[in-house]
């Protein structure tokens, strides 16, 4: 598993560690355990699996397992292979069918809506 910075970045401030999660604009406080993980991601992207187990003494086999999954779900743990954004590039248009544009803008206002 590796980490996924098009999907999430994560924000560090009075001793709190927070997960941005880019696709949503959600912000999550991580736990001790949550923070442990990704940041075992970033520090040993290729050998994270490996590195993982080690947490288990401190946090427990379940809730490491717990934790990467949740991660996964948000795509912001990713199998190496395959590690893309959830939201990819906009397109860029190179050539616009429009020819001629007209708006109409009312400038008066009678002041008759009921809201």
């Amino acid at each position: 598993m590796q980490f996924n910075p098009a999907n999430g970045h994560v924000v560090r401030f009075d001793g709190r560690a927070m997960l941005f999660h880019v696709p949503t604009t959600a912000l999550f406080e991580l736990d001790e355990l949550g923070a442990a993980v990704i940041e075992c991601a970033q520090r040993e992207p290729q050998a994270c699996a490996a590195a993982l187990p080690a947490l288990e003494p401190r946090f427990g086999r379940e809730a490491v397992s717990a934790c990467v999954e949740q991660l996964a779900r948000l795509e912001v743990l990713q199998e190496t292979d395959e590690l893309r954004p959830i939201n990819p590039q906009a397109l860029t248009v190179d050539a616009y069918p429009l020819s001629t544009i007209v708006l109409n803008v009312n400038t008066g206002c009678n002041l008759s809506c009921r809201y």
